[in-house]
């Protein structure tokens, strides 16, 4: 993402940085002003590695859109974080595991974890009830 370039935020919380070709995610993102107004956050195509453990900075984030990036691992502490987190998409990657923690998102209704590598998922999705 060019450093200049305006992170933007809609009045609905959507923060949209699709196709821009980012290998990790622009710290800006996690600043206070911007980070609390973030709801959904769609960071699909792109060429992100990994999603850090500061993406529990965005506690009110909803729904997050990691799509066809080229993701290994998702760090269990950041998602553990995002308490109001009802949609996870994580298809087109290819992630090898799930973290456990992931069943601490209790509004969790909606994961998309399609077209990966993974061999099993946590025992630990059933506490996300609204799944």
């Amino acid at each position: 993402m060019d450093p200049n370039e305006e992170i933007e935020v809609d009045e609905s919380g959507h923060c949209d940085v699709r196709y821009r070709g980012l290998e990790q995610l622009d710290e800006r993102l996690f600043e206070g002003g911007v980070a609390s107004r973030i709801t959904s956050l769609d960071l699909s195509h792109n060429s992100l590695t990994n999603v850090p453990k500061s993406i529990g900075f965005l506690s009110g984030l909803q729904e997050l859109n990691v799509a066809c990036n080229n993701l290994t691992s998702i760090d269990g502490d950041g998602i553990a974080k995002l308490k109001q987190l009802r949609v996870l998409k994580l298809n087109g990657n290819a992630i090898s595991s799930i973290p456990s923690s992931i069943g601490r998102c209790k509004r969790l209704e909606t994961l998309i974890i399609s077209e990966n590598k993974l061999t099993e998922v946590p025992a630990t999705l059933s506490d996300c009830s609204a799944l």
